[in-house]
């Protein structure tokens, strides 16, 4: 047993072995900070405990002490390994995050510019259509990605989705339900953050429009003080288009045909 305790915790011997608990809390100082700089404003314990699911509290505590055994042991096994590989490693672990500057889209300047004035709108009605479905939800969550950076974290986020992607990272705002009949209430509390939102505020609905006939009146509403954006599967978008409240832009999503794993977005006005 004797023996048991002692590999578990150490000895004063190979304390020498162990990574400093203050770079730990230097890294997420630094992280943090970079987060306020690719958002253009300071992020707060606040905005942490909305990115992470984290009490401000815990957060708090970390960034003070940084003393975390799990992280220590990472990183003193990760600072032995080949920087290339290292690297490597580190980013084979974090989740894709879908942003208009992902190259996925950034390979064409003129549409991500559009794109971005479009998300500075503060009403009307947004379409996304096209396929693969995968490429129209890549789309989809890159613009709830980048609607708080476009907008200096002025911008509200709020929305639904159905059959989340694994290996994304989810939108700050948005409720991910694996299946609407089996998630009905969490759809309901979802749906009345929705209806209640400040005017100005970016609504997501992701593959739920078709789901919900019976809420296509309070959409087209709410479309008339706040900025609507659906994606789903559109025989017709131009039907749907023609009878929501302008300003109303329709993008149509394809593979480029430059680059298979590109996405080309077409926009169109009216």
């Amino acid at each position: 047993m004797a023996r048991k305790k002692t590999e578990s915790n150490g000895t004063a011997a190979n304390n020498h072995l162990h990574f400093p608990p203050e770079r730990i809390r230097r890294l997420l100082v630094g992280i943090k900070s970079s987060l306020s700089l690719a958002e253009s404003r300071t992020v707060n314990l606040e905005d942490l405990e909305q990115l992470s699911g984290r009490s401000t509290k815990t957060i708090s505590t970390w960034l003070e002490e940084g003393k975390m055994q799990q992280l220590e042991f990472l990183f003193e096994l990760l600072e032995r390994v080949p920087a290339a590989l290292r690297h490597d490693l580190l980013d084979a672990a974090c989740r894709v995050q879908p942003t208009l500057h992902h190259p996925k889209l950034a390979h064409d300047a003129i549409t991500l510019s559009r794109l971005e004035t479009l998300l500075k709108q503060r009403d009307g009605f947004t379409i996304i259509h096209g396929g693969p479905q995968h490429a129209r939800l890549f789309l989809f969550n890159a613009l709830g990605n980048s609607a708080r950076e476009v907008n200096f974290g002025q911008k509200s986020v709020v929305g639904v989705q159905l059959q989340p992607v694994s290996g994304w990272v989810p939108v700050l705002g948005i409720t991910t339900l694996s299946s609407h009949a089996e998630n009905r209430q969490q759809f309901q509390r979802a749906w009345s953050k929705i209806k209640h939102a400040k005017d100005g505020t970016l609504i997501l609905l992701g593959q739920i429009w078709n789901h919900v006939s019976h809420l296509h009146p309070e959409i087209l509403e709410l479309a008339t003080r706040c900025h609507v954006l659906v994606a789903d599967d559109f025989p017709k978008p131009e039907d749907l288009a023609r009878r929501v409240p302008k300003p109303v832009h329709t993008l149509t999503v394809a593979p480029a045909r430059e680059q298979p794993e590109w996405i080309r977005v077409t926009v169109q006005e009216g």
